[in-house]
């Protein structure tokens, strides 16, 4: 399965979710948030997608 079909489907799994908690508004306001500093910064994405950088110390710069 192509990375894109994955994250389609994390995606609408995601919208299901704030969907039905309603949280939706608060889960674009985020996703909106990260796009815009991704657009000022792009080293953010480099960093993510770095495969030498293991997940927990990409998960802990995000939650930061």
């Amino acid at each position: 399965m192509e990375a894109s079909q994955v994250a389609k489907r994390y995606a609408r799994g995601l919208f299901a979710v704030s969907e039905q908690q309603q949280t939706s508004d608060a889960v674009n306001a985020d996703f909106n948030d990260v796009a815009e500093f991704c657009r000022q910064d792009a080293s953010l994405l480099q960093f993510l997608a770095a495969p030498q950088i293991g997940d927990d110390d990409k998960e802990r710069l995000v939650k930061d």
